[in-house]
C-alpha cells in the first residue's frame, strides 16, 4: 500500500533521518542500488585485507602448520569477508548489507589487535581509510555504530596494552582519543550531509512519482467512467427500440382505424395499453439512465414516498425485461399481497435491475418471494446460478461498489454500476440490499449473508443465490387496508 507523502511532511522525516516504514524500504532499495558498485568494491578490497593479513601472519608464525589460536581469529575474519563476497551478490543483500559491513569490519579489526604486531598497522590504517573516506557508503545509524564499535576496540587495545606492559600513561591515551574522535567526527559530518541530500533527492522524486500516479489514475478512472457511460447509453439507446416500436406500431395502428366509422373500442384499448406501456418503460429507461448517472456523480437519492402494492412493483419490474434474457424462463412470484410505502418509480427500477441480473446471469428458474420480517418487508430474488454454480462470498464482496462486475459476466453487457444504484436506492428509503449465497458457490459449502443486519435465510433448495432487498414495514396487508 503506497503511503501518501507530501513535501512538507516529509522534511519532517528527513530531520529523523528516517521516513515511514514503507517508503524508507523504498528509500533502502533506492539507495542501494545506486551504491551497489561502491559497496561491492568495499567488500572485495575489505576481504582481500582479511585475507591477506590472515596469510601474513600465517607465514610470519611458522608457516601453514596447524595455526594457533590468534592465526585462527585472523582466518575467521578473513573467512567471513569470503562469505560476504558471495552474500553481496543475493537479491536480499539489499536487506542487510550495512549490518553485514558493521560486522564484518568489526571482526576484521578485533582480529589485528588480537593479533598484534608489526603486520598489523598498515592493515589497521587501510580499514581506517576505508572508513574515513566513506567508500563503505554506510549511512549515518550504521556509521556511528561501526565507529563506536571501533572506540570500544580502541579503549580494550590501550587497556590491554597498559595490563601487559605494566604502565598507564594518561596523557599519551587522552592524545590519542583526541585524535580519534575528530578523525571520527569528520566522516560522520560528511556522512550526514550527504544522507540528508539522498534523503531530500530521494523525496522530490517519490512525491513526483506519486503525483503522476494519482494523474494516471484519475485519467484511467476518467476513461473507465466514459467508457462505462458510452456502454451505458449505447445500452439505453438500444433497449429504446422495443419500446419505441410498440409506441410507433400502437399510434399508428390507431390513426388508421380513427376515420373508420366502426371503430372497436376494445381493439382501441388494447392499442391503447401498449402505447402506455411503451411510455412507462421509456420512462423506466430513463430513470435507469439517471440513477446511474447520479452514482457517478456521487449526489443523494431523493425518494417520493407513497403507498402502492409490492405485488404490481415487482411484476412490473419482471415485466420490463429485456426480451433476448426473457424469452423461455420462467419467473414465480411467492407471497401475501402488501402495500408498501415507497417511490414507486425508483423500487421498480431496483426491481427490473436485479431480475435482469438474475436473468442475464444464472440458468434455470429465478423465484421473486417476499415476507414480512419485524419492521422489515424482504423481497428476495433467487436464482439458480449459472451451470450449477452462483455467487461465492469472495465474488460478492466486489459487487455493490463503483463498476463492480465478476470476471466471468465480463462478455455480458452492463455497466457495474446498475446495483451500486440499488444500494443506493434502497438506503434512501433507510433498507438495504444484501446477497445470500454459498461460500464457495455451491450448496456443498456453508451458506452467508452480507446483510448488516440480522434477516431470517431466504434461500431454498434448488437455488444458489438470493438479492435480498430489505424495507423498513410501512407496510399493511392489503385486505385490511381495504376494509
Amino acid at each position: 500500500m503506497e503511503i501518501k507523502m507530501t513535501k512538507a511532511r516529509g522534511q519532517a522525516f528527513i530531520r529523523q533521518l528516517r521516513f515511514p516504514a514503507e517508503v524508507e524500504r523504498t528509500f533502502q532499495e533506492s539507495y542501494y542500488s545506486r551504491m551497489r558498485s561502491t559497496v561491492r568494491a568495499s567488500i572485495f578490497l575489505t576481504a582481500g585485507l582479511s585475507v591477506l593479513a590472515a596469510l601474513l601472519h600465517v607465514i610470519s608464525d611458522g608457516g601453514f602448520i596447524i595455526p594457533h589460536s590468534k592465526i585462527f581469529v585472523l582466518i575467521l575474519a578473513g573467512s567471513i569477508h569470503l562469505s560476504l563476497v558471495f552474500v553481496a551478490f543475493h537479491r536480499n543483500f539489499v536487506r542487510y548489507w550495512q549490518s553485514c559491513l558493521v560486522v564484518a569490519t568489526l571482526i576484521s579489526l578485533a582480529a589485528l589487535l588480537f593479533k598484534s604486531n608489526e603486520f598489523s598497522i598498515p592493515f589497521v590504517a587501510a580499514y581506517f581509510v576505508l572508513i574515513l573516506f566513506r567508500l563503505q557508503r554506510l549511512q549515518i545509524r550504521w556509521l556511528s555504530l561501526q565507529l563506536l564499535g571501533i572506540l570500544i576496540l580502541g579503549a580494550i587495545g590501550i587497556i590491554s596494552d597498559s595490563v601487559r606492559y605494566g604502565r598507564w600513561e594518561w596523557q599519551e591515551v587522552a592524545g590519542i582519543s583526541a585524535i580519534a574522535v575528530v578523525l571520527m567526527a569528520v566522516p560522520l559530518m560528511f556522512t550526514l550531509r550527504s544522507e540528508r541530500f539522498e534523503r531530500n533527492e530521494f523525496l522530490t522524486k517519490y512525491v513526483l512519482q506519486q503525483e503522476r500516479n494519482t494523474e494516471r489514475q484519475k485519467r484511467e478512472q476518467t476513461e473507465k467512467m466514459l467508457h462505462i457511460l458510452s456502454q451505458a447509453i449505447g445500452g439505453i439507446v438500444h433497449d429504446l427500440g422495443n419500446p419505441l416500436t410498440t409506441v410507433q406500431g400502437g399510434a399508428q395502428t390507431l390513426i388508421d382505424i380513427a376515420d373508420d366509422d366502426d371503430i372497436d373500442r376494445e381493439l382501441v384499448r388494447v392499442f391503447a395499453e401498449m402505447i402506455t406501456n411503451g411510455a412507462q418503460m421509456l420512462n423506466y429507461l430513463r430513470l435507469s439512465l439517471l440513477e446511474q448517472t447520479r452514482v457517478l456523480e456521487g449526489k443523494a437519492v431523493p425518494v417520493e414516498l407513497k403507498s402502492v402494492s409490492l405485488r404490481e412493483l415487482i411484476e412490473a419490474g419482471a415485466h420490463y425485461q429485456k426480451p433476448k434474457f426473457a424469452a423461455g424462463r420462467h419467473i414465480t412470484f411467492d407471497g401475501e399481497d402488501i402495500e408498501v410505502c415507497v417511490d414507486e418509480m425508483r423500487i421498480v427500477t431496483v426491481f427490473m435491475n436485479l431480475i435482469g441480473n438474475a436473468l442475464k446471469y444464472s440458468d434455470g428458474e429465478v423465484r421473486i418471494k417476499w415476507c414480512l420480517h419485524d419492521e422489515y418487508v424482504l423481497i428476495a430474488i433467487l436464482d439458480q446460478g449459472k451451470v450449477g454454480k452462483g455467487i461465492s462470498r469472495e465474488e460478492a464482496d466486489n459487487l455493490f461498489v463503483p463498476f463492480g462486475r465478476l470476471d466471468n459476466h465480463a462478455q455480458i453487457e452492463g455497466t457495474g454500476l446498475g446495483l451500486l444504484s440499488v444500494r443506493q436506492i434502497a438506503e434512501a428509503h433507510e433498507g438495504e440490499v444484501y446477497i445470500e449465497g454459498y461460500t464457495d458457490g455451491t450448496s456443498k459449502s456453508l451458506p452467508f449473508s452480507t446483510a448488516q443486519s440480522y434477516y431470517p435465510p431466504t434461500l431454498e433448495d434448488g437455488f444458489l443465490t438470493a438479492f435480498v432487498t430489505a424495507c423498513p414495514q410501512r407496510v399493511k396487508v392489503a385486505e385490511n387496508a381495504n376494509k
